[in-house]
């Protein structure tokens, strides 16, 4: 007479809910089975729990036992960082964001405002962008980002003065520069 025992647990809570469980698989014993949780259920499955450290004790035909515990954790929330790349001036197509995913479960899916579902995008214009990322537990994280251009040139008319007369070339223009990034020409 040979006893086997498995116990397979399955499906890790979400963090801060009471939606994992824990589902036996006995085998090699004498049937019917007794099942007595640390929670006090007499279920042979434990559902809707949260993360915490769970202990049963199954009792065969016999009154054989076996003690087996658990320890359920919460899958780590996910969490972005970001490296942004802004546009070079205004009107160019040159900014990027460039994400990193930390924790959940992979691998992850990325739906971005603009349809792209990439992990990372490019060739960006100044302007607001936002992402979605499911992880494979179905968790989600959505975060908004403002790309902006380095140089936001602004060109004014300070003063002008008219030729003195037709064909002199004594005429003036006096211009403003602002939100020039480095040189301009």
């Amino acid at each position: 007479y040979r006893r086997e025992r498995q116990i397979v647990m399955r499906d890790r809570p979400f963090s801060g809910q009471t939606n994992g469980k824990i589902t036996l698989n006995v085998s090699g014993v004498v049937v019917p089975f007794s099942y007595k949780w640390n929670t006090g259920s007499t279920t042979k499955n434990l559902n809707k729990i949260s993360s915490g450290d769970y202990q049963v004790q199954i009792t065969d035909q016999k009154g054989c036992t076996f003690q087996k515990s658990f320890k359920v954790e919460a899958p780590v929330s996910m969490m972005l960082s970001t490296s942004l790349t802004e546009a070079s001036c205004a009107g160019a197509s040159d900014g990027g964001i460039s994400l990193t995913v930390a924790g959940g479960k992979a691998p992850y899916t990325y739906t971005w405002s603009t349809g792209a579902t990439s992990k990372d995008l490019s060739s960006l214009s100044a302007g607001n962008y936002g992402i979605k990322v499911t992880d494979a537990a179905g968790c989600m994280v959505e975060k908004q980002f403002q790309i902006s251009s380095r140089s936001a040139l602004e060109v004014k008319l300070i003063e002008t003065t008219n030729a003195s007369c037709g064909g002199n070339a004594d005429g003036k223009i006096k211009l403003g520069v602002s939100g020039a990034f480095g040189k301009y020409t």
